[in-house]
């Protein structure tokens, strides 16, 4: 099955979708004193 970007594009998205951009989406409202990994911040900047 090949993808077609302009059929997934133009598709409507979904209730249980909308819902997670719109309403049950939660962001983090706090930090933690961990150190990051510099391995990772390569990884994140690339």
């Amino acid at each position: 099955m090949a993808f077609d970007a302009q059929t997934t594009r133009d598709a409507p998205l979904s209730d249980a979708a909308l819902a997670q951009l719109f309403t049950d989406a939660r962001t983090r409202n706090g930090w933690t004193d961990r150190p990051v990994p510099e391995a990772l911040l390569r990884k994140l900047y690339d």
